[in-house]
């Protein structure tokens, strides 16, 4: 996942030279529900995530923070940076990525009680105000803790504009 990270950083980075059309420079909750844990050998639990984007924006970075709820008691509790690209006029590409504190719960040990979160985001926008899609996310304390199991998650994500 090493090359994963090197990846989304290099997306944050061509993102401040390339010419981009921004979503919306307003506020915007959202709401996604899918599974954490996905490529773990155990059943994953449902997680559900909300998260707020305030209608900051520089560089065509959006700050972001959120919290992380799953069916084994897990919280994380995050904030970070949204990278939103608009292809095609209607498909939103939005690398992310963002720290926070994570706790166990009864679901998997990450290792450690400050993790970050680095994923990728595939919406369709639907009118004026809302998205909805896709969201990849790995979860990893970056060699922090003694251990370092990381979790893959994959949710189905609407937002809307407020």
């Amino acid at each position: 996942f090493e090359y994963f990270m090197k990846r989304i950083s290099s997306l944050f980075f061509l993102g401040w030279f390339l010419p981009a059309k921004v979503y919306a420079v307003v506020s915007s909750l959202y709401f996604a529900a899918g599974s954490f844990g996905i490529l773990q050998s155990e059943s994953s639990p449902w997680l559900f995530s909300i998260r707020y984007q305030p209608a900051k924006v520089w560089h065509t970075i959006r700050p972001e923070m959120g919290i992380m709820y799953t069916t084994k008691q897990q919280i994380f509790l995050h904030a970070g940076f949204v990278f939103d690209w608009v292809l095609s006029g209607f498909i939103v590409f939005s690398p992310h990525f963002s720290a926070g504190w994570y706790k166990r719960g009864k679901g998997k040990d990450l290792g450690f009680p400050v993790e970050f979160c680095s994923g990728l985001r595939l919406g369709c926008i639907l009118g004026k105000n809302s998205r909805l899609g896709i969201d990849f996310f790995h979860l990893s304390n970056a060699s922090l803790g003694s251990m370092n199991p990381g979790s893959e998650s994959l949710a189905l994500f609407f937002s809307k504009n407020i």
